[in-house]
């Protein structure tokens, strides 16, 4: 399912305790973190070419006195292009949580985004803790687990008891290990990335977030301000966001945005009158007879998975309503086609459900979680898939049963210059999340992009030149008239569906 903010539909959360240190009780800033230079290949990374900087950073897991774990970081440094070099470098914050980074690197390289953001600039990605690449890894035995749950579609409770267990068994490797599972948080992240500019040598950092990644980038603002000369959120997740409990209201947001464009378009209005009907028609159908796949199953909370993967995607957002008109008439053929690549969480990337879980259970989700699923699911008697309300809780209180203070959720009237992009139809992080985000900036812009959805600051020429605007002045007003003058949203015909489908 969402695999930029969660494993599951019913997005997570759950009790109370341990707060976090602020920004006065950090440790004292003394020597330069521990930073080795390694060959681009060790990981994985050739194909960046001679000129790519790759390396190690290495740091406690824990920053309270007496912790000995140490934490290898793997980053690479993209050098800046065209022929003025500037010292305010960009920092990639990848969503998630859980998704590795690096080993996109050499496709996120070779983007229209990142090239025009390298003009001039250097721009730096790192796996965070307990990802990718990173070592020691952190419970690989328990994202095993959710993966073969995730294929296999049990019944809800008997998903929900199987992650219990692993959760209990990961949490108990955790501290047998003498290791923290405290210490897998958006903050220590933050501070990771503290570390890795006092490591490269950078005054401060430009900071771009998708999704997950603003929650880092928030508490980089909040603890270490004076690194921060800008902040870029290219599809906000922000700490006060309405949505942390449960995806499957976001996933309608997203839903109801596409069929409002769907209605201002004639052909497109006439072919598909309710996306959400045809929706329902399968989730009922699959409810009450999975599909059989060559790995597990297809139920109402995998093809639900479905549908929020291909709206997240801009390019594929367009094409939903064709998908749901066929697999509503009982094309069980197409149904299995396209969930079997876009059903599962590891649709973008490699995911480590450990640390997706860890991260989550301390930072994203409310204490207790049940009551908003509940509600989310008796709102939606159409399009409820299969869920355990209790299960974020249950599976919190075995794995991570400390939580964020409520003033990590805060962040009021954060100084730092920020751009916001909100893409239309984004299910993961909709318009919503924008809004609120808003609440939290003193000095925040915000970039609604029709017909777009999730990351949609490359979507055109328009967009993107809008950030490379406000990187070069971000304490101006970056003119948003171009935006104004972009194509009207369209809607494909079934070709471009069968295009996509022979592309699988």
């Amino acid at each position: 399912m969402p695999p930029t903010r969660t494993a599951s539909l019913s997005l997570l959360l759950g009790i109370a305790l341990a707060p976090l240190p602020t920004l006065a009780q950090q440790p004292p800033a003394s020597a330069p973190p521990s930073s080795l230079k390694v060959p681009c290949s060790t990981l994985q990374l050739q194909a960046l070419g001679d000129d790519a900087v790759c390396g190690r950073l290495l740091v406690r897991e824990s920053r309270a006195p007496g912790n000995t774990v140490s934490l290898s970081l793997p980053y690479v440094v993209l050098p800046a292009t065209g022929t003025k070099r500037l010292d305010d470098p960009v920092l990639y914050l990848h969503g998630g949580p859980g998704l590795a980074t690096l080993e996109n690197a050499p496709r996120y390289a070779q983007s229209t985004s990142i090239k025009a953001l390298r003009e001039h600039r250097d721009y730096v990605m790192f796996d965070q803790r307990g990802t990718g690449l990173s070592t020691p890894a952190v419970c690989p035995d328990f994202t095993a687990e959710l993966a073969r749950i995730e294929r296999e579609a049990p019944r809800s409770s008997v998903g929900t008891q199987r992650k219990v267990a692993a959760a209990e068994a990961c949490r108990a490797e955790l501290q047998g290990q003498g290791r923290d599972p405290a210490a897998y948080t958006s903050s220590a992240i933050a501070d990771d990335v503290e570390a890795l500019r006092r490591a490269l040598g950078y005054r401060q950092w430009t900071v771009l977030a998708t999704s997950y990644g603003s929650f880092p980038a928030f508490e980089l603002a909040r603890r270490h301000p004076a690194s921060v000369r800008s902040i870029v959120l290219n599809s906000p997740f922000p700490p006060n966001s309405p949505n942390r409990a449960e995806q499957l209201s976001t996933t309608l947001e997203g839903l109801a945005a596409l069929q409002r464009r769907c209605n201002d378009d004639a052909a497109c209005a006439a072919a598909h009158p309710d996306l959400r009907k045809d929706a329902a028609a399968v989730i009922a159908r699959v409810n009450a007879a999975p599909l059989k796949t060559k790995d597990g199953q297809i139920d109402g909370y995998t093809f639900t998975g479905t549908v929020w993967n291909l709206l997240v995607r801009g390019k594929t957002a367009p094409l939903l309503p064709e998908y749901l008109k066929r697999a509503a008439a009982g094309d069980e053929a197409l149904v299995r086609k396209v969930g079997e690549p876009f059903a599962g969480a590891q649709s973008f990337g490699t995911l480590s459900f450990a640390q997706q879980w860890l991260v989550s259970c301390h930072d994203i989700y409310p204490r207790p979680s049940a009551a908003a699923v509940r509600k989310a699911l008796a709102d939606n008697p159409d399009f409820a898939p299969d869920m355990d309300p209790a299960e974020t809780d249950t599976v919190c209180a075995a794995l991570q049963p400390t939580f964020a203070p409520a003033a990590f959720y805060e962040n009021a009237n954060l100084a730092v210059p920020t751009l916001v992009y909100a893409g239309e139809y984004d299910p993961a992080t909709p318009t919503s999340d924008a809004d609120a985000t808003m609440r939290l900036l003193s000095k925040g812009m915000l970039v609604r992009v029709a017909g777009a959805s999730h990351a949609p600051m490359g979507t055109d020429d328009c967009t993107l030149g809008i950030a490379r605007r406000f990187l070069a002045d971000p304490a101006g007003a970056p003119d948003l008239a171009c935006l104004a003058e972009r194509p009207k949203p369209a809607f494909p015909g079934p070709a471009a569906l069968d295009e996509f489908l022979g592309s699988l």
